[in-house]
């Protein structure tokens, strides 16, 4: 075949938000580059470093950004986001599709300055997330200090811009792109759902045996917006009814407010501390659990969630937005409205291991029928 003949390959530029973050941020990097490998597009990506944490990001097509280390991103980050748009200018030239995967829109403030037309996914509004922060048990000063000081009208109003410049805005969830209507109104044209897409090859229900009474929680322990303060109060007053109930804890090393409240309470023998493990390991995790919990108090998604329905896991949550709907449409568990709801509903399943069963079946149908990659592929390419 001719060069002349030959389909070019497309290139796609991807700004994102700090790889370093981890949690959700991460996972929808990892998932848009696994996307566009599948579909043989060729990328770039872009991302800002705001801080001195390691990326750790096993890519040879990216660039990072260094802003300013000796300023405090929590304090300043307007600063930070500026000069991450301006010193990536030099990148946003020769490519066929710009989009940008973002905790909040900030991040994709060098898409408005070249005027470059962009599509945006999201995964929360900026005012939730902090509130979130401040409003768990575990509290974040630096969040609301923010949220109340001077310059935070300049970011909300950047981050209406980003929105308002966007050619199409990707929302995660239902929840998130409530949030972002919340902003203006005049956005709602141009929302669409984008699912995030899931391996339901890699996270699927095994044939080992679950251990009794277990369950499980995964994700980012020490994120204030993760609650688990709540969550452990919870199993205080489930052992009352279930001595032998157990806590899995997959995430970060414990902080010391968390080991001291476990202690506190005296459940030590009932929770276990996993550290951060490599994402394939997770589903062995979940299989070895009857029920995966939360008690966040906001989540723009829940991807974790999503993997525990993969595996045939139900899920029992507080209502705290993203998992909501995911949970309500499976009808593969309980989003609860206080923690006595919560603590009845998990009493009920674990006595009731038929209707667990049923519940597994039901939420892993609902992910492979809604969340898979050709979904996704479909809809950014």
């Amino acid at each position: 075949m001719s060069r002349k003949n030959q389909k070019r390959q497309k290139k796609f530029l991807i700004i994102a938000s700090p790889y370093s973050w981890g949690g959700g941020i991460k996972s929808m990097i990892d998932e848009t580059i696994k996307s566009l490998k599948i579909i043989n597009y060729n990328y770039l990506l872009v991302i800002p470093k705001f801080a001195a944490n390691n990326t750790n990001l096993l890519e040879k097509n990216y660039k990072e950004i260094n802003t300013l280390k000796f300023i405090n991103f929590d304090k300043f980050p307007l600063i930070h986001h500026v000069i991450f748009a301006l010193k990536s200018m030099k990148y946003l030239k020769g490519f066929d599709k710009y989009f940008a995967v973002v905790a909040t829109s900030h991040t994709a403030l060098p898409f408005v300055f070249s005027k470059k037309p962009f599509s945006l996914w999201v995964a929360t509004s900026y005012a939730d997330e902090l509130e979130s922060k401040y409003n768990s048990l575990m509290g974040d000063k630096p969040a609301r200090k923010l949220r109340n000081s001077f310059h935070w009208k300049i970011l909300a109003s950047i981050e209406r811009l980003v929105y308002q410049k966007a050619t199409k805005i990707f929302a995660l969830s239902d929840y998130t792109a409530t949030k972002i209507k919340e902003i203006d109104q005049g956005l709602s044209y141009k929302i669409d759902i984008l699912n995030f897409p899931i391996d339901t090859l890699k996270f699927r229900p095994f044939e080992n045996k679950k251990a009794n009474n277990t369950l499980i929680f995964t994700g980012r322990i020490n994120d204030p917006r993760k609650n688990v303060i709540l969550l452990l109060h919870i199993l205080k007053k489930l052992r009352e009814k279930i001595p032998d109930i157990k806590l899995v804890l997959v995430g970060d090393n414990p902080n010391i407010l968390v080991r001291e409240t476990a202690k506190k309470l005296k459940i030590v023998n009932n929770v276990e501390f996993i550290p951060a493990v490599p994402r394939d390991e997770i589903p062995k995790l979940l299989n070895k659990a009857n029920l995966f919990v939360c008690t966040s108090t906001q989540e723009g998604l829940g991807i974790s969630i999503l993997e525990a329905l993969s595996c045939c896991l139900p899920v029992v949550t507080i209502a705290c937005g993203g998992p909501e709907s995911i949970v309500i449409k499976s009808g593969a568990g309980y989003v609860c409205n206080s923690t006595s709801i919560m603590r009845n509903k998990i009493n009920q399943l674990l006595s009731n291991p038929k209707k667990i069963e049923r519940l597994g079946r039901k939420g892993r149908k609902y992910i492979k029928e809604n969340f898979s990659y050709q979904q996704f592929i479909n809809k950014i390419q």
